[in-house]
C-alpha cells in the first residue's frame, strides 16, 4: 500500500534527488513536495473518471426557491465530478437525471439543481485514500509530480519535457486497465432524454414539487 511519502519519493527518485525521511524534512525538495502534492493529486483525478475515486451518496435536501428547478441539494465537500444522479429507487437503472451544479444562493458552497426528490449523486471525489490506486495510478501520479517538481527545482527543458510524456504514457495505460471498472458511461441531460424518447430507459415517477402541489390545491379552490 503507497503512502504519500512513498509517492513522493518515487518522483524525487526520477529526479536524482535523495530521497526523505518525512515530508516535513528540512530540505528543499520536501517543501517543494508538500506544496505540489496536493495540486499534482487533484490534477491527475482529474483526468479521468477512476473507478477507485467513485462515491455515491444520499444527497441532503436544501431549502430555498431554486430558479427554473424544483429542488436544491447539498453537494459533498470532496466532489470532482459528477458521473450521474438518480433516484433512490432507481439505482439499477442506466443513465441519469438532468441536472444543474451551481453555487447555493449564498455563494458559500455548490448545489445541485434537479427535478426529483430523493435523488443521489455518483461523483468522483477528490480524496479517495492512496491505499485504493491501482499500481499503474501509483506510477503515473509519482511522474505527474516529478514533472512539477522539476518546473519548480531545476528548470530543465529537456527533462521536464521527457517527464511529461512518460506521465501521459503511463496515464493511458492507467486509464486502460481502469475502464473496464464501470458498468456503464455517465450520459449526459440531452441524451438520456433522447434515450427515454426511443423508450431505453423506463419513465422515472417525478413527483409534483410541494409547491406545486400547494399551488394546484389553491386553484381547485
Amino acid at each position: 500500500m503507497a503512502s504519500e511519502l512513498d509517492v513522493v519519493n518515487l518522483a524525487i527518485g526520477y529526479l536524482n534527488f535523495e530521497t526523505i525521511t518525512g515530508l516535513e524534512a528540512p530540505v528543499p525538495i520536501a517543501a517543494a513536495a508538500r506544496n505540489a502534492w496536493p495540486v499534482c493529486r487533484a490534477a491527475f483525478l482529474q483526468e479521468y473518471a477512476w473507478s477507485f475515486a467513485k462515491r455515491v451518496v444520499a444527497l441532503p435536501l436544501r431549502t430555498g426557491e431554486p430558479a427554473a428547478w424544483n429542488y436544491m441539494y447539498g453537494v459533498p465537500e470532496d466532489f470532482h465530478t459528477c458521473y450521474r444522479v438518480f433516484q433512490k429507487e432507481n439505482r439499477d437503472l442506466p443513465g441519469t437525471l438532468p441536472y444543474e451544479i451551481n453555487l447555493d444562493p449564498d455563494g458559500h458552497s455548490r448545489v445541485l439543481l434537479c427535478d426529483y426528490d430523493e435523488v443521489c449523486l455518483e461523483y468522483g471525489s477528490t480524496r479517495p485514500a492512496l491505499g485504493v490506486f491501482s499500481p499503474l495510478a501509483v506510477e503515473a501520479v509519482s511522474y505527474r509530480l516529478a514533472f512539477a517538481l522539476c518546473q519548480m527545482l531545476k528548470h530543465d527543458p529537456n527533462e521536464q519535457q521527457t517527464l511529461y510524456q512518460t506521465y501521459m504514457t503511463i496515464l493511458k495505460a492507467a486509464i486502460a486497465s481502469d475502464a473496464g471498472a464501470r458498468s456503464y458511461p455517465p450520459l449526459t441531460a440531452d441524451r438520456y432524454g433522447q434515450s427515454r424518447r426511443r423508450g431505453i430507459i423506463p419513465a422515472l415517477a417525478r413527483r409534483p414539487h410541494p409547491r406545486q402541489r400547494r399551488e394546484t390545491r389553491e386553484d381547485s379552490e
